[in-house]
């Protein structure tokens, strides 16, 4: 066996001891925001019994109980456990968290991270949009300077920088706009969604200004996720994102409460899990009861603390902002 010395292995945290004051500081201004709106702190078990069905969502699997076949899943997001305490009379909540989503390592993603995530009762769209834009203000404005918010729809963004419409535009079109500006040297074989996504992430998001926060809303209904359906177009959900630049910070829903609908979607999950080649999940059954009893109507949100930290900290990789970010061995 290999002697371990101290020369051997590197022991020390990534991040020293001036990001915890500075991450410290954070987080009691959030805790701040939070209490000065009567929204209330609660805590949610990180281990779950179910699943997600989220096709773009892997979650990483324990075995917590001897003797116990079943497999765990640590979450990916406490929403519906948050869930589940606003069907239950709770009033607006937040939670400040630990998340886990397997396959995800980059300078921009680790398996581990935090977010902060809130339910707001009696909120559309444009309220939890507002509310979520002036929190993360409060936030990278003390180590920047930067212009106002651009609300961009998501056909308008399409538009703007592609020239098409996202929205109606053929599957077949979608892979040959990417092959045009990605040069794609392998056919890819994917469904509509997963070409758009691919157009995000590698031609919209890369030349989203980096002076100001831009918030992309109402995203195709295929892409829904738990977001209503806008009811002055169903061709787009009630759901937003928030970006700085390329990075992605914050992701929103004027929330699903029609439980037919939900179970419908959870069906729907199944069949795309199924095309893509995925392991099928089994739908969380006490949150669907949940929204069976009556989910409120309401809007939530999830902001990532450690990207915030990476703006903050004029940071470029994720790993920064941790004390011990899982390391790649990879790498």
């Amino acid at each position: 066996m290999k002697k371990i010395t101290n020369k051997s292995v590197n022991w020390k945290p990534v991040a020293n001891i001036d990001v915890a004051h500075r991450r410290a500081t954070i987080l009691k201004k959030i805790r701040v925001f939070f209490e000065k709106r009567n929204i209330l702190e609660i805590d949610t078990p990180i281990m779950s019994y179910s699943n997600v069905t989220d096709p773009n969502i892997e979650c990483i699997s324990v075995s917590p109980l001897a003797g116990d076949d079943h497999k765990y899943h640590l979450h990916s997001s406490p929403e519906l456990n948050m869930k589940r305490l606003l069907a239950d009379g709770f009033p607006d909540i937040y939670q400040i968290c630990k998340v886990f989503r397997d396959n995800e390592y980059s300078s921009r993603h680790q398996p581990e991270f935090t977010i902060i995530e809130w339910y707001r009762k009696n909120y559309d769209l444009t309220k939890i949009m507002n509310e979520t834009v002036e929190f993360i203000e409060m936030i990278i404005k003390t180590s920047r300077t930067i212009s106002d918010p651009n609300f961009l729809s998501y056909h308008e963004i399409f538009s703007q920088t592609l020239g098409v419409n996202p929205l109606s535009t053929t599957t077949k079109k979608l892979a040959k706009i990417a092959n045009e500006n990605l040069n794609l040297s392998t056919s890819l074989n994917m469904d509509r969604d997963q070409w758009l996504d691919l157009l995000m992430v590698n031609c919209i998001a890369p030349i989203i200004p980096s002076d100001r926060l831009t918030i992309i809303y109402h995203y195709p209904a295929s892409q829904a996720a738990l977001a209503k359906i806008c009811q002055k177009n169903d061709k787009v959900a009630d759901r937003f994102e928030v970006f700085f630049g390329s990075l992605e910070l914050a992701n929103g829903y004027a929330e699903l409460t029609n439980f037919k609908e939900q179970q419908r979607r959870f069906k729907s999950d199944q069949l795309t899990r199924k095309s893509r080649g995925l392991t099928s999940k089994t739908p969380d059954t006490q949150y669907a009861a949940a929204m069976k009893s009556g989910l409120p109507e309401c809007s939530g949100v999830a902001v990532g603390l450690d990207r915030l930290m990476m703006i903050d900290l004029k940071a470029s990789n994720i790993n920064s902002t941790q004390h011990f970010p899982l390391e790649n061995p990879s790498n």
